[in-house]
């Protein structure tokens, strides 16, 4: 890794009625595509044994700031993040700042997915998106690159591809998507496992 990441700090309040949050590890994915003004970056949190839960980290020019989404409850909050650098190992600090409910169910939980292994390729999978049951055409396909793991963290991927609605999209076998060639339309982009770590938090 070229850096270790440590954290220092989170502060809860009343208002998540207690509810105790735990995540071991940390996934940063980038974004490439031909316009470097679209390219990005997606960390998050999660807890390997449990993805009802998850936390998005987002950095911008004049604020950091972080959203731990709860499935199992269906309710978000919303965090301040303060970096610090100690002996060049970087700290982060949460500080909570509010909480709101998710929306139910939404009409993107009626796409249908579908994987095909790659021909001539043991590590590679293609997953195709319609946009309902019965479409014929898909609005993308993701060449995907999977690596070995101690247990399945494919949702890490989904999660981060979509931090605010977790589609459930999972794929069986222990491994974790290491990167993804994505189509959509005459669209084209690459998605890259930039770092990744065990954490406690």
């Amino acid at each position: 890794m070229r850096k270790s990441l440590l954290v220092s700090l989170m502060l809860f309040c009343a208002g998540i009625n207690a509810q105790t949050y735990a995540f071991d590890f940390l996934t940063k994915y980038k974004l490439k595509t031909k316009d470097p003004k679209h390219e990005g970056e997606s960390v998050n949190y999660f807890n390997s044994d449990d993805f009802a839960y998850y936390m998005h980290l987002v950095k911008g020019p004049d604020s950091f700031r972080a959203l731990l989404t709860d499935r199992g409850r269906m309710l978000a909050h919303r965090f301040t993040v303060t970096e610090s650098k100690v002996k060049g190992e970087i700290y982060f600090s949460f500080t909570y700042d509010s909480s709101f409910k998710l929306n139910g169910r939404s009409k993107e939980t009626e796409k249908r997915i579908e994987f095909m292994e790659v021909p001539g390729s043991t590590h590679q999978v293609l997953m195709k998106k319609y946009t309902s049951k019965k479409a014929k055409k898909p609005e993308s396909e993701e060449r995907l690159t999977l690596s070995p793991a101690n247990k399945n963290l494919f949702r890490m991927y989904s999660i981060s591809r979509s931090s605010e609605v977790d589609y459930g999209i999972n794929y069986p076998g222990n491994h974790i998507v290491t990167r993804a060639e994505i189509t959509e339309g005459k669209e084209n982009c690459e998605v890259v496992l930039d770092e990744y770590m065990n954490v406690t938090l």
